[in-house]
């Protein structure tokens, strides 16, 4: 705009961000001596003062985090929501994994394909894509079968449940330092393990066989007080004539096998996945020993984030918050996490006061 010698001369006035108003006189003079309006290049200079002051804050806000664009405030990186004022940052990136999810599903012909889309979906490895997908299973777990499936899909319900798990799983890792999205992820924890809701041709044909149901439970009663009580054939195939404490032995040889391979990424999968029959579902802090051996292999190689994520999964299998203080890998996790300064919360039982 205005000589190439006055610019100059601006430019390096700016080098340290500040006009002096030593400085803004020789711009002045030197603006006088080339025959410029003095008015205007005072203005001129206010505004490419102006323009600098806005480069350096928008560098510090980069640096420090990001800016809300309602209230100002500064906002960490990673934050989805503004601390201030509760704005929501409409990142594209941060939807992604979420909108793809959503598209493949929309584009699937039949019901069979949705529930394989689901059951094998990644879940994502990012903050921002982890707390979206923690939304997206709410909406998903929150609705009836009838309201978004109809009778005739409730395995659909039961991928995205299988689904929400597994994000509730790793958000507890990812997220823990963030209180809002940790109170999605515990209201998601909750929904995703409620038992779900009879309906439509199921309930009828309960209904109908109810009488026998009524003498089945009488029998099964009668078995439970037995001195070499079985478990029902109803409950699992393969464990048909074994009582339950060899169904608890054959699991745990079945890992402690795995573990003495050096097959960890096995004996995890094998963990994870594994379940006892309803009537059985108080038994499995008596797993103990089995996830016992692979954690403390995780933690004899510093790989804290495995452990962690099995004992999660090993806490939600467990009927209680109480029982999983009294477990084993509850005091030697708590022990190790304090010893090396690691942050124990994600793990801790609400139980547990800290004096023990």
């Amino acid at each position: 705009m205005y000589a190439k010698e006055f610019e100059d001369l601006l430019k390096e006035y700016l080098t340290d961000g500040i006009i002096t108003s030593k400085e803004r006189q020789v711009l002045l003079k030197k603006a006088q001596q080339l025959g410029y309006n003095v008015d205007e290049v005072d203005l001129y200079i206010d505004a490419q003062q102006q323009k600098c002051d806005q480069t350096a804050e928008a560098a510090t806000a980069k640096k420090r985090g990001k800016t809300c664009p309602r209230c100002g405030a500064s906002v960490q990186s990673m934050q989805l929501t503004c601390p201030e004022c509760g704005f929501e940052f409409n990142n594209k990136e941060a939807n992604a994994s979420a909108r793809e999810l959503m598209k493949l599903l929309n584009s699937a012909k039949d019901n069979e394909k949705k529930i394989e889309i689901i059951s094998n979906y990644p879940i994502p490895n990012t903050r921002e894509n982890l707390a979206e997908f923690v939304s997206l299973c709410i909406g998903n777990c929150q609705i009836s079968f009838t309201e978004l499936y109809g009778d005739e899909k409730p395995n659909i319900c039961l991928a995205w449940r299988k689904l929400s798990q597994q994000v509730v799983t790793k958000a507890y890792l990812m997220l823990k330092d963030d209180p809002m999205l940790m109170e999605q992820v515990k209201k998601l924890e909750k929904i995703s393990s409620k038992k779900m809701p009879l309906h439509g041709p199921l309930l009828v044909l309960i209904s109908a066989f109810l009488p026998l149901l009524f003498f089945f439970g009488v029998a099964c009663i009668h078995d439970a007080f037995s001195g070499d009580s079985k478990v029902d054939e109803s409950d699992s195939i393969s464990v048909v004539n074994m009582t339950r404490d060899q169904i608890i032995q054959k699991k745990l040889s079945d890992v402690s096998e795995l573990v003495k391979d050096n097959d960890l990424a096995g004996a995890d999968e094998y963990l994870t996945n594994l379940t006892l029959p309803d009537s059985m579902s108080y038994q499995y802090r008596e797993l103990n020993p089995a996830y016992q051996s692979v954690i403390n292999a995780y933690l004899k190689d510093n790989n804290y984030e495995s452990a962690e994520s099995l004992a999660l999964i090993f806490k939600g299998k467990i009927d209680s918050d109480l029982s999983w203080k009294e477990t084993p890998v509850y005091k030697i996790l708590k022990a190790k996490y304090k010893a090396t300064g690691r942050d124990f919360s994600a793990l801790k039982s609400e139980y547990d006061s800290d004096e023990d």
